[in-house]
Parts: structure tokens; sequence; C-alpha cells
């Protein structure tokens, strides 16, 4: 070999290898172990599920299922409108004694439906067999009384249906949004006594120190308002003491979270001082705006009194507004 031909010293020509092909990603062993673990882990799911579930329940008390407790200053007067409370899902409602044929008390009314479960709102506005004010569901026009939500009129099988209220001996009431009993024409008679029906002898019981301030909750539903038209709606509150009670609305202002926050045009106080055991009413002029149908809006109250216990306070309006 020529000195030409010999290859320079510590030189080495590399020689390429072929890569052998990659295996499959999923091989029968991995696909058959992977449905023996998903199979394990289903059947422990199914197993401890329930007992976890019931050593750490999802709901607190105070959510839908549980009780809740309705103090006794937001419970409403005897035939005044139903109050919502969104929380439990109800109505509280006080019948007058004689109304819809009730000896008198308070029902609290599911929101639910009875036809296909549709939200029932109360619509204070609703004129229907030539009275106003009915709850009246959105979906199909099942029409419901005021007092006891006996069905009037739609495809629902039957009037709504309540949730079991008990009595505190300070007035407050206990809701217990678990325990739901179907509606039927007998709701009138499931009204529990409260207030002069509750106490031995009928008589009313005595009436707080001072003027004292009492409404049904502090977040009232108003109903639909149409547009292009002013309205007038109404809260009814009570003097639950012993003196006469001043009340004004200082101003309403939109909610944090309102859609619009313009659709009260006035208010006032109607009388100027309700006399000891006594009802008022705060009234609003509502109207919706151009445009705004079929959004619901809310306003904030701002109220002051001689009430020692509430000199200042705030209420909640809820409103639709329609067409």
């Amino acid at each position: 070999m020529s000195a030409k031909e010999r290859p320079e010293p510590g030189v080495r020509t590399p020689v390429a290898k072929p890569v052998p092909p990659p295996g499959p990603v999923l091989t029968r062993r991995v696909f058959i172990l992977g449905g023996f673990w998903s199979s394990m882990l289903l059947a422990a799911v199914g197993v401890l599920g329930a007992p976890l579930d019931f050593v750490w329940p999802r709901r607190r008390a105070a959510d839908f299922g549980g009780e809740l407790i309705v103090p006794a200053d937001q419970v409403p007067p005897p035939g005044s409108e139903p109050v919502r409370f969104p929380t439990g899902r109800f109505y509280l409602s006080h019948l007058s004694p004689g109304q819809e044929g009730s000896p008198g008390g308070v029902l609290a009314i599911h929101q639910k439906c009875t036809h296909l479960g549709c939200t029932v709102p109360w619509r204070p506005d609703f004129q229907f067999q030539d009275e106003t004010g009915w709850f009246r569901c959105p979906c199909h026009g099942s029409t419901y009384t005021k007092g006891a939500a006996i069905l009037v009129f739609g495809p629902a099988p039957r009037p709504l249906d309540l949730l079991d209220v008990q009595v505190k001996e300070n007035g407050d009431l206990v809701v217990n949004t678990g325990a739901i009993t179907k509606g039927s024409p007998e709701n009138p008679l499931r009204a529990v006594p409260y207030g002069a029906a509750a106490s031995p002898g009928g008589e009313a019981a005595p009436l707080a120190a001072g003027p004292r301030f009492a409404a049904g909750g502090d977040t009232f539903d108003l109903g639909v308002v149409p547009v292009g038209e002013t309205v007038e709606r109404s809260i009814e509150f009570r003097n639950a003491g012993d003196a006469p009670l001043a009340v004004s609305i200082l101003k309403v202002r939109p909610a944090p979270d309102a859609a619009c926050g313009c659709g009260v045009e006035g208010f006032r106080v109607e009388p100027a001082s309700v006399p000891a055991g006594g009802n008022g009413r705060l009234l609003f002029d509502l109207k919706a705006p151009e445009g705004m149908e079929s959004m619901t809006d809310k306003m904030v109250a701002e109220l002051e009194s001689n009430d020692p216990a509430k000199p200042t306070l705030t209420i909640t309006l809820i409103f639709m507004m329609g067409p």
C-alpha cells in the first residue's frame, strides 16, 4: 500500500447502523392492566362513596336541604303578600283566619312548580279572576293562590308543595327545606299557628317596648315591570312595638350586581306614623326603560326609622323588566 492510500493514524470512519422501529405505545399488557385498575377504582368509589358523603356532607345547614331560621321580625303580617327566601327556595305565607278556608298561620311554600319544576315567582301585578296577586309559573302558566298556593289554572297536577315549619318560643321559625310535603287542596289547613293563633286562649303576644320595625325579610321580589309603563309596587311592614313607628326611605341606589339599576322612579312611605301593632307600606314607582326587556334588575333601598334597634337598614328590591 502506497503512502497516498494509507489512512491517517487515529482517524476512524463511523459506520451508520439502522435504528429499530419504535414499539407500540399501547401494548396488550398495558391495556389489560389499565382496565383492571379502572374497574377496581370504580368499585371502591361505589362502596365508599355513600359513607364518605355521609361523613362529609356537601350541604350546610343553611343551604337547601337543611334547616333555615327565619327571625320573628322577618315573618310577614297576617294576610300580607308572601315573602321569598331565595336560600331556602321557598315563600313564607302568613294566612289570616278564614283566608282560603284556613284557621290562620304560616306556610313555607316550595317555589318549584309541580308541573315541570320551573321556579314560580310571586306576581303581585298579575290579574286573574277579578283579583290581583298570584303565584304564576312563567313556563306554562300554572296559577296558584296567594295564601296557600292552591292550583286554580294550568297544567300542574296539584298545588305547590310545602316545607316543614316549626315555631320557636321566641317567635323565630325553623324551616326544614329537606322535609317536603306534596301540595294538595288541604294546604290551607296545614298552616302552622303563629302569633295570636299560637298563644294560649288566642291572645296576641305582648308588643315590644318602643317602636319596632318588622318586615318579611330583607329581599323582596316585586314581580314583572312592563317596559315603558310606570307601575306601583308595595312592601308591607309592621310596628311590633308599643309606640308609634316612623319610617322613611332615604334613597334607592343600584345593587352591586345590578343589570341596570335604573327602574325606580319614585318612593314614599304610608302612613308617615304607624301606630303600635299597626301596618305600613313602602311604596315604589317602577318603570322599565326601553330595550331592557327580559332583564332582571336589583336596587337597594336605604331606610331610616325611630326603631332604636334598627335606626338604619337596607332592603333589596328585585324585579324583572317585561314586555
